[in-house]
């Protein structure tokens, strides 16, 4: 709905939605419904090896979740130095304000107003980009995400003995 509401002043702008889910059927009615197919593209499933095109193309990357984990697409996003717009999720605000925007959970106000933001501002964005870049090479490059993850499996047998 956000969207729906940017478009009015940028009308160019695409958002693909990837994945699918028990949503997705009253997503793709709604769109079709509101005639917004042409700007909002339900991708469905995208194999991995297939989002790197995805993230080629993109100027922001939004992640309006309720709740997370450690999304691996933000990880990639970031990495290839795209500005991100996420909601405020706790684990993920330290790693977000480097490189992009964090916004109030079920804010539409708020995600319209940095979407713009970012769309008036492109040095911003590309400023955005490359600091969430170099978070991402200095802490969650693969190289450091397996040495933690071999000191957790280290630990954990450890205690074991």
């Amino acid at each position: 709905m956000a969207f729906e509401e940017f478009i009015r002043t940028f009308p160019d702008a695409r958002l693909y939605i990837i994945g699918d889910g028990p949503y997705y059927d009253a997503a793709a009615a709604y769109l079709k419904e509101k005639h917004l197919t042409d700007n909002i593209i339900l991708t469905g499933r995208v194999e991995n090896k297939d989002m790197i095109s995805y993230y080629n193309r993109s100027t922001v990357y939004l992640m309006s979740s309720m709740s997370e984990g450690m999304p691996r697409t933000l990880l990639e996003a970031m990495a290839c130095e795209i500005p991100v717009v996420c909601t405020d999720i706790p684990q993920l605000v330290p790693i977000i304000q480097t490189g992009g925007i964090v916004i109030p959970k079920r804010d539409t106000a708020a995600i319209i107003s940095a979407l713009t933001y970012l769309a008036e501002n492109p040095k911003k964005c590309r400023e955005f980009g490359k600091a969430g870049r170099k978070l991402i090479e200095e802490t969650y490059s693969l190289t450091k995400m397996n040495s933690a993850t071999e000191e957790v499996y280290r630990d954990a047998l450890l205690r074991e003995q």
